[in-house]
């Protein structure tokens, strides 16, 4: 697993990729803790994804292959850089500030018929950062929280379904998001998906999204857009400055575009995907 570019934070530490998410929603990781400790922590009734068909095991192995490139080494800043929106200047890695907030998204690869989506969620216009945007469920890791377990709450929160026995896969890199002076994790797991329809939370989801994961590793799908926003006008001057205008790059999907820290951790995602068979 690649290392955090910042300083450690005061919360939690995320659980090891060879962990299932069925017992480690209990664990606690205590700062400091090694991996080892946690994994002896952990319950032995570890239910993953049991193979029973010839699919059920191309599923195993997907899953598998997965989990070992996220343990190694991983795109990092060079897959961050090359999709973060012009101006940035590469605050998205960091280094984070020591008083930027700790969150967790998570990236919940569903498989049902042949194939795997992630599903996102479209922010309302009247949520203050990233309104009208398209995200991964997420959101602060509250106190004496793990990684993973405020991923999985904040799925359930959003999402209003809890998934079925998911596997963890690994985690991505760390995103610092200064729009919002979030240090992000992505946490990245796979799991059937859900047969209940989604029952999102109206405050925080305007519409579920889910983007067939295989549309991530079409190259024509990544896509620059020229964005504008306005200046605010200095005080006593009558003058209305012209909007900002810059380059950002992003996923098309259908009438969606996906960019920004989002856009940034599904390419990075792309580029850790096992190979297709």
């Amino acid at each position: 697993m690649s290392q955090p570019f910042a300083p450690e934070p005061p919360h939690p530490r995320p659980l090891s990729p060879t962990a299932s998410l069925a017992d480690a929603r209990g664990a606690v990781v205590e700062r400091g803790e090694n991996v080892l400790s946690v994994q002896n922590r952990l319950s032995t009734d570890r239910k993953p994804f049991q193979p029973q068909t010839l699919d059920d095991a191309a599923v195993e192995q997907f899953i598998s292959q997965l989990q070992q490139r996220l343990t190694h080494d991983l795109p990092g800043r060079r897959a961050l850089r090359y999709r973060s929106p012009q101006l940035s200047y590469g605050r998205h890695c960091g280094p984070a500030p020591r008083t930027a907030r700790q969150a967790a998204v998570v990236v919940m690869l569903l498989w049902s018929d042949g194939g795997w989506t992630v599903p996102l969620t479209k922010r309302p216009l009247s949520i203050k950062h990233h309104g009208g945007q398209i995200c991964l469920p997420g959101g602060r890791i509250e106190p004496n929280e793990s990684t993973i377990e405020a991923a999985l709450r904040e799925f359930e929160e959003e999402l209003g379904i809890c998934p079925l026995q998911p596997e963890l896969c690994g985690e991505l890199s760390p995103l610092y998001v200064y729009a919002s002076d979030n240090l992000v994790h992505p946490v990245v797991m796979a799991c059937r998906r859900p047969e209940s329809p989604w029952v999102p939370d109206r405050i925080e989801v305007d519409e579920v999204v889910e983007v067939p994961l295989e549309h991530l590793r079409e190259p024509g799908h990544w896509q620059d857009r020229l964005l504008q926003r306005p200046i605010r006008r200095v005080s006593g001057n009558p003058e209305i400055p012209p909007p900002l205008r810059f380059v950002a790059s992003g996923l098309r999907y259908q009438q969606h575009w996906v960019w920004g820290a989002t856009g940034m951790i599904l390419a990075e995602l792309a580029e850790c995907l096992p190979p297709q068979s």
